[in-house]
This record gives C-alpha cells, sequence and structure tokens, in this order.
C-alpha cells in the first residue's frame, strides 16, 4: 500500500517556504534609531499685506550631510510648513524621522499630537512638514519662538543587540531545507523507476494475452507512480530553487546590515562632547516638569 499522494507530497514544500521566508516577510518593519540631530530655528510672527507670516531671526545653517536640511520655514492657511531636504540618496535599509515642536519666548512648548504633523516627500530629495491650525492654535502676531526639529537617521540594524551574523545556527533551515527537495527528486526517479516496472508488466501480461481485469492493477498502478513522479520532482525542484533564493536574500540582507553596523554603531576612537536643545515631555525623568531645556551629549 503506497503511502503517497499529491496533497502530502505539497504539504511538507509548502510549510518549509512559510518557515523559510517568513523572514523576508517581516524584514524592513523594524527600524531603530542609530544618529540624531536637533536644530533650533527662531523666529517671529509678522504680517504683510494683511496676512501673518514669519520672520527668521537666523539664517537657516545647511547643517550636517547625513540628515535633512531645514531650507523654509513659511505660513499657508494657517499652517506652519516647514521645507526640508537632503543631498544624498539614502541606502538601502535606513530612514529618516523627523518631528518638531515650537518654544515660545514664554510658558510651556507646543507639542504636536500624534499624528497631527504631515510629512510629504517630494522629487529631487526634498520634503514638507505641515503642522495644521498654527495661528489658531498658539502662533500670535508680534511673538517670538523657537522651532525645534529633531531629525532622527532610522535603519534596520539594533545596535544594542549586536553585530548581525548569519551562521550555522541560522543557516541550518536552509541546509535542512535543500536535503528534502533533493530528496523529493530522488524519490520522483525511485517512482519513475517503479512506474516503468508496472508498465512493462502490463505490456507483457497483455501482449501475452492477458485479460483487461487481470492486468488493470498493474495499468492504475503506472498510472499513479507517474503522477507521483511529476509532483515529487516538480515540488522538489521548486523548493530547492526558493531555498536558493532564500539563502542569497538572508546572505545579501546580513551583510547589509553588517555593514550598517560597521558604520553606525562601532564608535569612533575620539570622543566628541555636544550642548544640544532638548523637550521635556511629562513623566519624561523623575522629578522634572515639561519644558524645554539643555542636553549634554558625550559621545566615545
Amino acid at each position: 500500500m503506497d503511502l503517497y499522494t499529491p496533497a502530502i507530497a505539497m504539504r511538507l514544500p509548502l510549510s518549509l517556504l512559510v518557515f523559510l521566508f517568513l523572514p523576508i516577510l517581516l524584514s524592513g518593519q523594524k527600524l531603530f534609531p542609530l544618529r540624531s540631530a536637533t536644530d533650533s530655528i527662531r523666529f517671529s510672527v509678522a504680517s504683510e499685506d494683511g496676512k501673518l507670516t514669519l520672520e527668521l531671526q537666523q539664517p537657516l545653517e545647511s547643517g550636517n550631510n547625513a540628515f535633512p536640511s531645514v531650507t523654509g520655514l513659511r505660513l499657508e492657511d494657517g499652517s506652519l510648513l516647514v521645507d526640508y531636504a537632503y543631498r544624498e540618496r539614502l541606502k538601502k535599509g535606513l530612514d529618516y524621522e523627523m518631528s518638531i515642536a515650537i518654544l515660545p519666548a514664554s510658558g510651556f512648548p507646543m507639542l504636536p499630537a500624534p499624528g497631527e504633523v504631515i510629512g510629504r516627500e517630494d522629487k529631487n530629495h526634498t520634503g514638507t512638514l505641515d503642522w495644521p491650525d498654527r495661528t489658531e492654535r498658539g502662533l500670535d502676531y508680534g511673538q517670538s519662538y523657537t522651532l525645534i526639529v529633531r531629525k532622527a537617521l532610522l535603519g534596520e540594524v539594533d545596535c544594542e543587540a549586536g553585530r548581525p551574523s548569519f551562521g550555522i545556527q541560522q543557516k541550518w533551515p536552509y541546509y535542512a531545507t535543500a536535503l528534502v527537495g533533493a530528496g523529493m527528486v530522488g524519490l520522483g526517479q525511485v517512482y519513475r523507476k517503479d512506474k516503468e516496472d508496472a508498465y512493462t508488466r502490463y505490456e507483457n501480461a497483455w501482449r501475452g494475452g492477458a485479460t483487461a481485469d487481470s492486468v488493470k492493477n498493474d495499468l492504475k498502478r503506472a498510472r499513479d507512480k507517474d503522477t507521483a513522479t511529476k509532483w515529487l520532482t516538480f515540488a522538489g525542484w521548486g523548493l530547492l530553487a526558493a531555498d536558493a533564493l532564500g539563502f542569497a536574500w538572508r546572505w545579501g540582507a546580513t551583510k547589509r546590515r553588517q555593514s550598517l553596523f560597521d558604520q553606525y554603531c562601532v564608535s569612533d576612537p575620539a570622543f566628541n562632547l555636544t550642548l544640544e536643545p532638548c523637550l521635556l515631555y511629562p513623566g519624561a525623568l523623575e522629578g522634572t516638569l515639561a519644558g524645554a531645556g539643555l542636553r549634554l551629549r558625550f559621545e566615545f
């Protein structure tokens, strides 16, 4: 009695394919902070032709090439628009995240609600942050403010988790899958030989004058083995091809993440001491109140 059925032959390859390609489906979904920079832009609210406008109290700086630079600050239909541009095309596996807040000359900072600031990316490495209804909720004529722009570089590597690796522990599922695929192809060839033997017995019996009823089992067996051969060979080669593609993708993704780790997670021998503005949110630190302040950053 043969235990083979096409459904059984396909169930194992499909399960392995899901296992192999699940990391691909989940990849790129989570990015981690690698570096950050903060800009402080002072401006005041003025009027021109009966409309509120912004006057910069300092020139805009080009900033670090690794981060977007603020190129413009304006009011449009009551919304605060922050134009930015970046000079370099991001490598695969990297992305930017920008957030803004406004510090009045006195009082509490204006913090946008989650999802309130709308980001729009345009062509030629430019974009705009749109904070709606600022003239109706916060920006007053004749007052001075400071716009805080925090720019974070995100990547698909977690520096705290260590350098990504693709060792034997990560490779063994691919090796096991290759063995299964090769085994299915080999079993298909065994079934092919059984099919040929059964068909030969059928032909010999038919030529010997046997009745149709007496040789129908050999004919049925030959047809079943032919079906088994096709399914096993197709599934085996398909599994081998998918396994090779999955292995190549995983290897390339690991190399890319290793490159990002070496570039952004390995500290330089020298150290850097910087002072930058920051915002304290309620509950951020015990014993502190919400507001603006300075942060001392020590990198080594």
